[in-house]
């Protein structure tokens, strides 16, 4: 216990010695504020997926002073070259040389030599494209732990800083640009992107979201999926060029779709080890009808302003969900103590109390298209057959299914059909609903090209194509009457 306590207080001495090494640097310099920002990010990033992973605390800990300390580099870099540019300094390896060199600076910071080694590691290589060549265990989930709450935050980064001082140049002079042909194949590759295949703006921009295939942990994956991190990231530039947009739009499925394998897989594998699991393994189909069939121990409690009910599962990860109706509720593993659920609901009130506003608004507001002008109507079909033209030709594609016609109608009680000749039928008001709903729609009825029924054959199709696609279908039944 002496150990964890120094720790502790060590993360105390480190950010008061952080804020006193910033005072070397102009704070009002833009650059200089987004590092700063993003430090203080990262360490409560490294903190929720330390914490979300069941961590002890002493690594929970130490997740948060390499948070604090992995970007100390950047600072003279930017002093120096005013550049992010890995050409003009090799950040990590110069942080790690500042902290761990003859004069120790990391003494400023950590009072407590044990975890040097570590630290030091886990700081040097958390930029490497590939991170390789460590062989202790409790490092190399240090190294990949920091690895994925840096992106994590670069995550928010990309949202909302400024364009010109993330690129130099607003949102449309990065759209303008055509994506180079080594960038692309590294995307399809579900690979990081070299910097130097990067040529031009938006070359820069798609290989800041291509970095999230190199995502180490599903947990990062669930938080990113709970912000809808990457659609929002690709949706804040115009891209110019039609090819562009239509890569965009393939490489935002793709990443999707390989978030969601992520996840289902670590779900299926903890569903596998846990022996509480009833069923033979052949046979687990592991979304959230399934997981649903193994909730235990539901309880309900008061945190300040909201209820919220506990439900423990055969999951690994503890995640807190607020659905369109209000309900709060808390998924939590099977042995999850009920004073550490209370700490993570807590933790995230302020959240969960935005949250519920906005599902107020929701509730309370007339159904989207019940005051539409024709104009206004028109404009909104229009851009519904545009829309779904693209999808269905991608979702199509991806399949290796093949159709006829696709007509867009204004359709009482159905969101899309598919005859027996091909021929497809969708509801022009998919376009008000979430672009992943619309994207269910399209997949469903593509799958009737398959299966003409929906029997259990039918569902594995749409579930090899969209693992989640529960919670979509669920949107539509208790959402759609509001479109």
């Amino acid at each position: 216990m002496d150990k964890l306590l120094d720790l502790t207080r060590d993360f105390d001495v480190a950010k008061a010695a952080f804020e006193a090494y910033l005072d070397e640097y102009d704070r009002a310099d833009d650059k200089i504020h987004l590092k700063i920002v993003h430090t203080y990010g990262v360490v409560d990033a490294a903190e929720d997926i330390a914490r979300r992973m069941g961590l002890d605390e002493e690594d929970v800990q130490l997740a948060k002073v390499i948070g604090l300390l992995h970007d100390i580099g950047r600072f003279e870099q930017i002093k120096r070259f005013d550049s992010f540019e890995p050409g003009t300094m090799e950040h990590a390896a110069y942080g790690a040389q500042l902290l761990f060199g003859p004069e120790k600076m990391i003494r400023r910071f950590v009072k407590d030599d044990r975890f040097d080694s570590l630290i030091c590691t886990a700081i040097e290589k958390h930029s490497d494209f590939k991170l390789e060549g460590i062989t202790d265990e409790r490092t190399l989930l240090h190294a990949k732990l920091i690895r994925d709450a840096d992106k994590l935050d670069n995550c928010r980064v990309k949202l909302e800083e400024s364009m010109e001082t993330l690129l130099g140049v607003d949102e449309k002079g990065v759209g303008e640009g055509v994506i180079a042909p080594k960038v692309w194949e590294s995307c399809m590759a579900k690979e990081s992107v070299l910097s130097s295949d990067r040529v031009s703006k938006v070359d820069y921009w798609i290989s800041y979201i291509a970095q999230y295939y190199d995502i180490n942990f599903p947990e990062t994956y669930e938080i990113m999926r709970e912000h809808d991190y990457v659609k929002r990231i690709m949706d804040r530039v115009p891209y110019a060029l039609p090819e562009t947009q239509e890569k965009m739009d393939i490489l935002a499925a793709e990443m999707e779709k390989y978030m969601d394998e992520k996840i289902r897989n670590e779900k299926i594998k903890i569903a596998k080890s846990n022996k509480q699991w009833v069923g033979t393994y052949e046979k687990i189909r592991v979304n959230k009808m399934d997981m649903d069939k193994t909730e235990k121990n539901q309880e309900k409690f008061t945190c300040g302003e909201f209820e919220y009910q506990v439900i423990r599962s055969a999951r690994k990860t503890m995640i807190l969900e607020v659905r369109r109706d209000g309900n709060v509720i808390v998924r939590a593993p099977l042995r999850t103590g009920l004073p550490r659920i209370k700490r993570f609901v807590n933790q995230k009130q302020e959240w969960v109390l935005g949250c519920l506003e906005r599902t107020k608004e929701y509730r309370e507001q007339k159904p989207l298209s019940a005051d539409l002008s024709e104009s206004k109507r028109n404009v909104y079909i229009r851009k519904a057959k545009e829309t779904i033209t693209k999808r269905v030709s991608y979702f199509a594609r991806l399949m290796g299914v093949s159709y006829r016609n696709i007509t867009i109608r204004e359709q009482k009680t159905r969101w899309g059909s598919c005859s027996s000749e091909k021929n497809l039928n969708f509801n022009w008001k998919l376009i008000l609903a979430p672009p992943e709903v619309l994207d269910y729609v399209v997949v469903h009825e593509l799958c009737h090209l398959k299966e003409m029924n929906h029997s259990k054959a039918f569902w594995d199709e749409v579930g090899k194509v969209m693992p989640e696609y529960e919670t979509y279908k669920l949107w539509l039944k208790e959402n759609g009457w509001k479109l």
